[in-house]
């Protein structure tokens, strides 16, 4: 039971401090944030002004940019996201920073039961991979550079992530 309680216990520091990190590094320079940020922010608020004035649907054109563009179509298009559903909540800025503090914490617990079920490693190795596997500067340079549509990828990821696991650990394992 005390093994439990401290494997929870750093899980959550680990977290935490990974999460207060980005947060802090990202934010470092606000307002003036990393490029492609000036991309995928107006289209949150673009998505947003869409649902306010015509309610839930798929925003097939937009006519707020460039005179009117494809907007679903569109790869950027952040319409259906995490992202998105935050800023009904609090502002485009903090709705991406509450967003990747999620794809962190959700990320590090996929790793987690990877190395820990599928993989067979002992907890204290299997929260310190996770660790690794989060820190390991590659989400830290997307956020920083505001590369927001690793955020659709990551939601489909993980979306695959959790019954490969399952079908890893219940039917394929080494028999």
């Amino acid at each position: 039971m005390k093994q439990r309680i401290l494997n929870i216990t750093l899980i959550a520091l680990n977290i935490l401090v990974i999460v207060l990190f980005i947060v802090q590094y990202t934010s470092a320079t606000y307002p003036m944030v990393g490029h492609d940020y000036r991309l995928f922010v107006p289209r949150l608020i673009d998505s947003h002004l869409y649902y306010k004035i015509n309610g839930f649907g798929i925003e097939w054109y937009t006519p707020y940019f460039g005179g009117g563009l494809p907007a679903y179509p569109n790869p950027l298009q952040m319409q259906f996201s995490l992202p998105q559903l935050f800023t009904f909540f609090v502002n485009p800025w903090i709705a991406i920073l509450a967003s990747t503090a999620i794809y962190i914490a959700v990320g590090f617990l996929a790793a987690f039961l990877l190395l820990r079920d599928v993989l067979g490693f002992k907890p204290l190795p299997a929260i310190l991979g996770s660790s690794f596997f989060v820190a390991n500067g590659f989400v830290i340079e997307q956020d920083f550079g505001g590369l927001l549509i690793k955020c659709v990828r990551k939601e489909l990821e993980l979306t695959h992530f959790f019954p490969l696991t399952f079908l890893l650990k219940h039917h394929l394992m080494f028999r």
